[in-house]
């Protein structure tokens, strides 16, 4: 029986990720924008370092000047997916 998860992204099959791993993207040198994605489907675009923090407590907190701030539980982020670059002339 296809559970929750299953029904929002079928045949996926979901390692959730640390705070500490999305620090690793948030401090890549050079930085590459990335979308934080949780469990449920929602998406949060990083397109560069300053839209996303984690707190020394392990907080995740994304910041969007078009949006509201948002405290993402880091228990429901179930994949970082790295932003393509459009290739030049596009």
């Amino acid at each position: 029986m296809a559970g929750p998860v299953d029904r929002i992204m079928p045949g996926r099959h979901l390692e959730f990720v640390s705070p500490a791993q999305i620090k690793r993207y948030l401090h890549a040198v050079p930085f590459e924008p990335f979308t934080v994605v949780l469990a449920n489907g929602m998406r949060y675009p990083v397109l560069n370092p300053d839209v996303l923090t984690v707190t020394l407590q392990n907080r995740v907190i994304h910041e969007d000047v078009t949006g509201p701030t948002t405290e993402i539980n880091p228990v429901l982020v179930a994949e970082i997916v790295r932003e393509r670059a459009s290739a030049k002339g596009e």
